[in-house]
């Protein structure tokens, strides 16, 4: 490095640490023809470029870095954070695999990879990886914390317990374990545990933090003090996120508080801050896609495991459409375990694609040997959490994108399929921030909308070809004869009915997802028809959704109020 270069870079760094981004852009752009021919300089320079916010410029000289030196993980690794960063974690994820070929001992590598896996919500592979990365010297905060959160997504609330501490340890005050302690307090129902940690950082700038704080305050019975805390702190958040966090938190105050203007107003704005990127087009494309990989004629070719297992049964629909409340009533019952969302299942789907052929037209390429061998993973998975059980609930609500090939592993599995009134669905998407990217189309109405529609042809399809039982369970109509529908819901797994299942909010389980609390009481009404105080703001929902969907949702609430 000479010494023109080393002047560059020295004052870049001193402009960013004092918060000047222009300044520093000016500089390192300086400093692209004079490292051009170098990868690790290219990897410092993109990786300042992305610290001041010139993210095409970053890109470029990382990807600089990767031509020149392909053999080496590092700029693969700066540059796959980045994409990921990015929203284009498809691009991410393939020069990420090259780096943990070049180097699968090194826990930089696996703790991203486990970050991707947390993203889409693959809490069981993400807790894989930054394990792997734990074993392999990785020892930050960072790391402890995000295993943390991991393991707490996926219901060891002791072992995410233990993280956070230990990340605490080495950096007292790492915001993400504090504010990890504090959800797992309000999971545990100890708010004031969580209160006593984070009451004496009130000042704090961190939004994510005063978000937390103020559900706690919530959870302890002063929703008062917390909108008002929260209001008088958001005007001087510059956190992006974290303010994000605290529209979503003062939305959530404000609905419980019968406030709707107030609410929405709220949401709507932190739903523009997520800036989550969803394409309604090229979904409807893998659609079609999926749909013609599975049609009728297809389903008659496609090879099936020779294997018999009944223990399988999938729990499927939109996001907030009642799977936590169904599979907390079957978990209640003495031989069934709820295993919550697992990720097998599209995990060995995608796994089946090969170098000519993608998921779902892998599918075809497939042989018995590899279906007994696909079937014979998901049920060692199954012999793992659930030793004994009859059953074992998935409620990864998104497989009913892989009903067709689960057919295929389990011919004896059971689908219960959750519905709910379309506006009250989205509406409830709406509402909430789900962690990661998984749920891209959440945060905006018109994409709620376009995602329904195709959830429910793909629904359609399942329904004139799935050789699988599949019990409709309306969420309205398991509220309002909760004995009946319950019965129903035991009867068709194929076990004897256990009245445990109708004291479900006493089972003691971890629900690792947003209806944590929502399970804990026994069913209430208020959630039925919910969208109805918010029909002003709906339009572009009530657009997408179509004539026909909203006259479903008009006729559901008919049928109910006759009951």
């Amino acid at each position: 490095m000479n010494q023109e270069t080393a002047a560059l870079l020295a004052s870049a760094k001193a402009a960013l640490a004092e918060g000047d981004r222009q300044a520093a852009t000016e500089l390192l752009r300086r400093l692209v023809p004079l490292t051009r021919e170098s990868g690790p300089l290219s990897v410092t320079l993109g990786e300042l470029l992305w610290r001041a916010g010139d993210a095409t410029g970053a890109e470029s000289a990382l990807s600089r870095a990767v031509a020149l030196s392909p053999d080496d993980p590092d700029p693969r690794l700066a540059l796959a954070s980045l994409l990921r960063d990015s929203g284009r974690p498809a691009e991410a994820l393939d020069h990420l695999e090259e780096a943990c070929r070049l180097a699968p001992r090194d826990p930089r590598a696996a703790h991203l990879m486990g970050l991707m896996h947390l993203d889409q919500g693959l809490t069981g592979t993400a807790v894989e990886w930054l394990t792997r990365a734990r074993s392999a010297g990785g020892d930050s905060p960072d790391l402890h914390a995000d295993l943390g959160l991991a393991l707490q997504s996926s219901g060891d609330l002791d072992g995410a317990d233990a993280c956070y501490r230990r990340a605490l340890s080495r950096a007292p005050g790492h915001e993400r374990s504090l504010r990890g302690l504090a959800r797992l307090a309000r999971l545990r129902r100890r708010p004031e545990e969580g209160l006593a940690l984070l009451e004496p950082v009130a000042g704090t700038s961190s939004g994510g933090l005063l978000a937390e704080l103020g559900g706690l305050m919530s959870a302890a019975g002063r929703p008062g003090d917390a909108i008002a805390l929260l209001e008088s702190r958001l005007a001087s958040l510059d956190d992006g996120e974290g303010r994000m966090e605290v529209h979503f938190r003062l939305g959530e105050l404000y609905d419980a508080r019968g406030e709707p203007a107030a609410a929405m107003g709220h949401f709507l704005t932190a739903n523009r801050q997520k800036q989550a990127r969803f394409d309604p087009a090229h979904y409807a494309g893998l659609v079609d896609r999926l749909l013609a990989a599975f049609s009728r004629e297809a389903m008659a070719g496609l090879p099936r495991t020779r294997r018999e297992d009944d223990r399988p049964v999938f729990i499927v629909g939109m996001p907030r459409s009642g799977t936590s409340l169904v599979e907390q009533i079957l978990a209640s019952h003495r031989d069934i375990h709820g295993a919550g969302e697992l990720s097998d299942l599209g995990l060995l789907a995608l796994s089946t694609a090969t170098g000519t052929l993608e998921y779902p037209e892998s599918a075809a390429a497939l042989s018995s040997m590899d279906m007994d061998r696909l079937s014979a993973a998901y049920g060692s998975r199954l012999d793992e959490i659930a030793p004994g059980a009859s059953r074992v609930t998935d409620k990864m609500w998104q497989n009913f994108e892989f009903l067709g090939f689960a057919s295929l592993l389990f011919p004896k599995a059971r689908v219960i399929h959750c519905t709910r009134d379309p506006m009250d669905t989205g509406l409830s998407c709406f509402f909430h921030h789900f962690y990661g990217a998984g749920v891209a189309f959440a945060y905006d109405l018109a994409h709620i909308g376009a995602y329904y529609r195709q959830y429910l042809r793909i629904m359609n399809h399942w329904r004139e070809v799935l050789p699988l039982p599949v019990l409709e369970l309306s969420y309205e109509r398991l509220v309002a004869n909760t004995e009946t529908e319950t019965r129903k819901i035991v009867d068709f797994v194929g076990l004897p009915w256990d009245p445990a299942c109708l004291r479900f909010f006493e089972t003691e389980r971890v629900i690792g997802t947003a209806s944590h609390e929502q399970v804990r009481r026994p069913v209430y009404r208020t959630s039925v028809g919910r969208h109805r105080r918010y029909l002003e703001w709906l339009d572009p929902l009530a657009h997408a959704l179509g004539e026909d969907l909203r006259c479903r949702g008009v006729a559901r609430r008919a049928d109910r109020d006759l009951e």
